[in-house]
């Protein structure tokens, strides 16, 4: 009764970060493209794309190992090794991306893109505080994770709001919004890591040992990267599509409802899936097979969820639009089921991707990823060079239910040579 309890609990503080989260999402973006030209928001979506994918790649491979280790490191009451090795690589993936604005600032002198060089420093603010949220929901500490979600979303679009009311209505005075506010938020991170969630120095152990942990966790986070940049590819593939053969507005038009639309089913999803994952990690120490049934039925609801949300997207568009986006976006308003649809799908399939997780098989998983980013992008592109925005959006749910049809087929077949987190740290 107790661990009910406690899970019930939980998923309510999960509910109340999406619910927060979403509202004030869709008033930033209300805002945004109520301010902005379809243009401007173009920019702006491009460049925010760009700033996600450090995040996605080198944040997803260090935040995921942190989160699926986290109960294993607790267990053995070694997290100061945890801390250490986490820091060890935000610092050097930090190191990389400072590196890297210096030199696109170094080879664009003296005509510097401001709005690059601003994604660039918001991508570090991203990665720690990707970082941060992972492994705080390792911990399970679902509070704390639905405090700086929303903090998060709440100083950003706030800030973004202040930056173009006392400077130019703008995407670079949108996105320096964004980059101060997902900054602070990095740096309540590291505090709370440091000083709050892994400050026990006591828990330090010996070097041999230490340096088999370090390694079972290199060894599992090195997939991710492949996994993190297949998934950057796979999601904004249509984006860069549509901006190479398309005009920039087209990438505005869709962005806004990939953002309203897509992105609020891959949070929810993402949410949900950040829920099971410490969850399934711990009971998969049991029974990587049980701890999957166990979260069968959410992952059913949620489908059936994601479809009743389609339907009624499908028919009420045009009232939907005109109260979450500006005028100049509303012409666009028939995209909204397609892309629940697509959102919904993805984010299911990565629910039903979580046993390989679970299962320690993330080069599967990375092999998985990256096929579809290949496929991805050979397909995004004929539609968008062949059928435009209209052609981009219906790819985009179709790859999205096959991804899902191929998760169901990968996941649903039992393993008997399940390997334990035990054996798979002794043998690495």
């Amino acid at each position: 009764m107790r661990i009910n309890h406690r899970i019930s609990g939980e998923m309510l503080w999960v509910a109340f970060g999406i619910f927060i989260s979403m509202c004030i999402v869709l008033a930033g973006t209300r805002f945004l493209t109520t301010v902005l030209s379809r243009t401007e928001y173009g920019r702006l979506v491009l460049m925010i794309s760009l700033a996600a994918l450090f995040d996605q790649v080198v944040g997803h491979a260090i935040g995921g190992a942190a989160m699926r280790f986290y109960s294993i490191y607790s267990i053995e009451n070694r997290l100061g090794d945890l801390r250490n090795i986490v820091f060890r690589y935000l610092l050097g993936s930090a190191f990389v991306c400072i590196f890297g604005a210096a030199l696109v600032s170094y080879l664009q002198w003296p005509t510097i893109d401001l709005l690059l060089v601003l994604a660039l420093a918001f991508s570090i603010a991203l990665l720690v505080s990707g970082v941060g949220v992972r492994l705080v929901e390792g911990a399970r500490r679902r509070r704390i994770s639905a405090a700086f979600r929303t903090s998060f979303e709440l100083l950003r679009f706030g800030l973004a709001a202040l930056f173009i009311y006392f400077g130019s209505v703008s995407a670079e005075s949108a996105l320096g919004g964004f980059m101060v506010g997902a900054g602070i938020i990095a740096c309540i991170h590291l505090y709370y890591i440091r000083f709050r969630l892994l400050n026990n120095d006591s828990q330090l152990s010996e070097w041999e040992k230490r340096k088999q942990f370090a390694k079972s966790f290199r060894r599992y986070a090195e997939p991710l990267l492949i996994v993190g940049f297949g998934t950057w590819v796979f999601l904004m593939s249509p984006l860069w599509a549509l901006g190479w053969f398309c005009e920039i507005d087209e990438v505005g038009g869709y962005g806004a409802y990939h953002q309203l639309a897509f992105v609020p089913m891959l949070v929810i999803s993402g949410l949900l899936l950040t829920y099971l994952a410490p969850i399934v990690y711990e009971k998969t120490l049991e029974s990587a097979d049980k701890a999957m049934e166990d979260s069968y039925r959410l992952r059913i609801v949620t489908l059936i969820a994601v479809l009743l949300t389609a339907v009624i997207a499908y028919f009420g568009h045009r009232p939907i639009a005109t109260l979450l986006v500006g005028e100049h976006f509303r012409s666009y308003s028939w995209m909204f089921p397609w892309l629940i649809m697509a959102g919904g799908f993805y984010g299911v399939a990565q629910q039903l991707l979580l046993k390989l997780r679970a299962e320690m098989k993330t080069l599967k998983l990375a092999a998985i990823q990256l096929a579809f980013a290949l496929i991805s992008v050979i397909f995004y592109s004929l539609a968008a060079n062949y059928f435009a925005v209209d052609g981009v959006v219906y790819t985009v749910a179709a790859l999205n239910a096959l991804l899902l049809i191929l998760a169901f087929v990968f996941t649903g077949v039992r393993k008997k040579n399940y390997e334990s987190p035990d054996t798979y740290i002794s043998k690495n």
